[in-house]
């Protein structure tokens, strides 16, 4: 009886060993299978990450982009906005004190030069060489007169302000003595100080050679006549308008030499 219970508790201990040993390899088998998917899973997974960075990066760039482009137009639109009201707004300097020094004190030392001023019948031409005049006024310089004078346009005359120095009477080729020669210095840096003043305020001014004897010693002439609108010129006039700036520049450099030829300055 004993021996029977033996062999049937033997055998059930086979069995329960056979089916855990079943179990086992099937489970081995179905970790074998989950790993064999996790990996190609984890594997597409890092890929399909990727992929999503680089679009989010591409469309992060894109976006930049074109915030970039907006923010130039916009820039853009405002830079002729304010060329348009600039070139809308009637010309006008202030006078400027600061600190015991104001912003004509660089026509301060050509004071007592006589000035005649050729106006284009036109209000903002008018308001603009009144302006002109008063500020040479306070600089010491002597206006003769400001004269309206439509024949202007007859001499092909250029927008803006054009200003013109004494020469000495004679020829062509005729040497001026060095008497002359020092009136006509100083009357053309005289000249060049009003251009180079106006110009350093925005204004379009240029010296401009005339004829021999017209104007008296230690006069100039100013001409004023419309405004330029500088929204409305071509490409190619504002390349122009760049190197007549530039040319500005040059002439300034030669005013303040001949500045300092004609006023040395005093030895204590």
């Amino acid at each position: 009886m004993i021996r029977k219970a033996s062999k049937a508790m033997t055998s059930i201990v086979s069995w329960v060993s056979s089916v855990l040993a079943d179990w086992y390899w099937a489970l081995q088998a179905l970790s074998l299978v989950l790993l064999s998917i996790t990996i190609p899973v984890g594997f597409l997974t890092i890929i399909a990450g990727r992929e999503a960075n680089r679009r989010q990066s591409l469309e992060i760039e894109t976006r930049r982009k074109e915030n970039l482009a907006t923010e130039q137009r916009l820039g853009e639109e405002q830079d002729k906005r304010l060329e348009l009201e600039k070139t809308l707004a009637p010309r006008s300097i202030p006078y400027k004190f600061d600190r015991g020094k104001t912003n004509i004190d660089e026509l301060r030392p050509f004071a007592g030069t006589q000035v005649i001023f050729k106006v284009l019948p036109d209000i903002e031409a008018v308001r603009a060489a009144n302006n002109i005049a008063w500020l040479l006024r306070e600089a010491g310089w002597t206006i003769s007169g400001i004269e309206a004078d439509s024949s202007l346009g007859e001499e092909g005359f250029f927008d803006g302000v054009v200003i013109f120095s004494y020469r000495a009477p004679g020829a062509v080729a005729s040497i001026p003595s060095p008497e002359e020669q020092r009136d006509e210095d100083r009357s053309r840096a005289a000249a060049d100080a009003v251009s180079a003043f106006l110009t350093s305020n925005d204004w379009k001014a240029m010296w401009f050679p005339w004829k021999r004897g017209v104007l008296p010693r230690n006069t100039i002439r100013i001409n004023v006549g419309f405004k330029p609108s500088p929204y409305f010129d071509s490409p190619e006039a504002k390349e122009s308008e760049k190197r007549m700036r530039k040319a500005q520049e040059e002439m300034k450099k030669r005013t303040e030499e001949i500045q300092k030829r004609v006023n040395p300055p005093s030895k204590h």
